[in-house]
Order: C-alpha cells, then sequence, then structure tokens
C-alpha cells in the first residue's frame, strides 16, 4: 500500500508514487483544497467513494530520474559527513555510476525513488490514469471533469534554478539514448511488472471508470455523468466511447455524447447492447 493524497472538498483521491510528480500533484490539490491532507492508503475507508487518479511514468526516464535523487542526496549527505549510502554513490563517473546503481538494485538494493510503480498501485487502482510525459493536459482534463479551477500553466513544485550550483542535478543527469542496450535492457527487466501494469492501464478506456465522476452534463438516460461540452477535444472521443460501451455492455441503451473543444461539436449516438 502506499500513500495517496486525499481532497473531501473536491472527492479527489490522489495516489502519489516517488518520482512520478508527487510533488507537484500534491502541492497542487493543496491549492485547490488547503485542508487535504496525504494519508496511508490501508487507512482510508471510503476510497470508493473519490475519484482515484494515479500519475504512471515510462519506466527507463523513472529510474533515471530515482539514480540521479539518490546520487544527489548522496553526495549531500558526504558533505554533512555522512556515509549511508552504498559503494556505487562514490563512483567519479556517470555512466559507471549508473551501471554499478544497477547492479546494486538487481542484487536486491532498494529505495522509495526507485521501487516498481506496480509495487504503489495496481491495475484497479484509479479511475483516471495520468502520464507523468503529458501531466498538465491530463490533469487539466480530470479537474474539468470536476469542476474545480485549472491554471494557464501547471506550477512545478521543484525546480533545478532554486538549488545552490554544488546539489544540481546536472552532474548526475543522463538521457535513454545515452544509455547502451545492454543497460535498457537491465533496466527493463527489473521494471517488468511496471510495463505489464502500463499496457494493461493502455489496453482500457483513457479515462477508464465514469461511474465516480461528477460531470455536469449527463447522458441521455441520466444513469453515468458525461463530459460537459468544451471539455474534452476529438482526440478523447474514442476513449469516451469505449468507456460508455463497457459501462452499458450488459444493457441495451442509447447514449447521445455532445463533446466539444476550440470550435469541435460532433453529436455521437450508438446503441451498445448485451
Amino acid at each position: 500500500m502506499g500513500l495517496c493524497h486525499v481532497s473531501r472538498k473536491h472527492g479527489l483521491l490522489v495516489h502519489l508514487i516517488a518520482k512520478n510528480a508527487s510533488s507537484t500533484l500534491r502541492g497542487d490539490v493543496k491549492r485547490l483544497d488547503p485542508d487535504s491532507e496525504s494519508l496511508r492508503r490501508e487507512l482510508i475507508t471510503d476510497e470508493h467513494t473519490f475519484v482515484r487518479i494515479c500519475a504512471l511514468r515510462d519506466p527507463v526516464e523513472r529510474c533515471l530520474s530515482g539514480y540521479g535523487e539518490i546520487s544527489l542526496r548522496a553526495e549531500m549527505a558526504r558533505k554533512a559527513g555522512k556515509s549511508s549510502f552504498p559503494a556505487f554513490t562514490e563512483l567519479p563517473d556517470n555512466l559507471a555510476r549508473f551501471e554499478a546503481f544497477l547492479a546494486s538494485v538487481e542484487g536486491g538494493w532498494q529505495d522509495a525513488h526507485i521501487r516498481p510503480q506496480a509495487t504503489y498501485v495496481d491495475e484497479n487502482a484509479a479511475d483516471f490514469w495520468l502520464r507523468v510525459e503529458t501531466l498538465e493536459h491530463d490533469l487539466r482534463q480530470v479537474y474539468r471533469w470536476l469542476g474545480v479551477p485549472t491554471w494557464t500553466e501547471l506550477p512545478q513544485r521543484r525546480s533545478r534554478d532554486g538549488r545552490a550550483a554544488d546539489y544540481s542535478y546536472d552532474r548526475f543527469f543522463l538521457r535513454p539514448d545515452e544509455l547502451t542496450p545492454s543497460l535498457r535492457d537491465r533496466v527493463k527487466q527489473i521494471y517488468a511488472s511496471d510495463y505489464a501494469l502500463l499496457r494493461h492501464v493502455e489496453r482500457r478506456p483513457r479515462w477508464s471508470s465514469l461511474g465516480n465522476v461528477r460531470g455536469p452534463v449527463r447522458s441521455s438516460t441520466g444513469a453515468r455523468p458525461a463530459v460537459h461540452p468544451d471539455q474534452v477535444g476529438p482526440e478523447d472521443a474514442a476513449h469516451l466511447l469505449d468507456a460508455f460501451a463497457e459501462e452499458n455492455a450488459r444493457r441495451e441503451r442509447v447514449i447521445v455524447l455532445r463533446l466539444g473543444s476550440r470550435g469541435f461539436m460532433a453529436e455521437l449516438t450508438f446503441l451498445a447492447r448485451a
């Protein structure tokens, strides 16, 4: 079980995963609701009453980010006269340090920043699956469904510019294309469970469950909330149709959706039969 950030005011529960924009998500929900709080998931007995969201990230990108975080913290600890980190953090060459880091992880060493995402959540943990790579777009869509204020640009909770030069991430930064094929394969093996989770999530509609969402417009049957006009673009139409078809798979029902965004307007009617 992992940590969640909960806003009872907006009925929103955010699964927090280290290195998956968790500080940004927590901070932005605090912006919406100063009384929101972080809780262990097992302590939340009414999870089913919330709209649940979770941000997932490309495993290689996340591994490299976690490696940078750990390397930075190890250097700061050494400057403070502490030495609680593995020996790999003392290697001067960045790529050699990363290879030794992978060997430590393969040997069983762990840290919250590099734990597989699949150890935090399973495929049923969220109603809305976000991606860190498109976080601003995805979070904006969720906020519009909930009817809460958005922003011109998502405020970032952490910035390299605000750090002292001695503690910059830059010297530990590696891009995926800097890794050898062998190193990339080792990362993918370590995070095989994350790739399985991503494949499972990507096979489902982008917005996987409409049952809890309190949108201002309902389907023609009144049974499930739909999306407000001008809040969903053409790229999301197919996902919404899949989601409504899934919700009504056992019943014969005609559903009319009106979807609009940036001048796009279409009326879509389909019949979901048992």
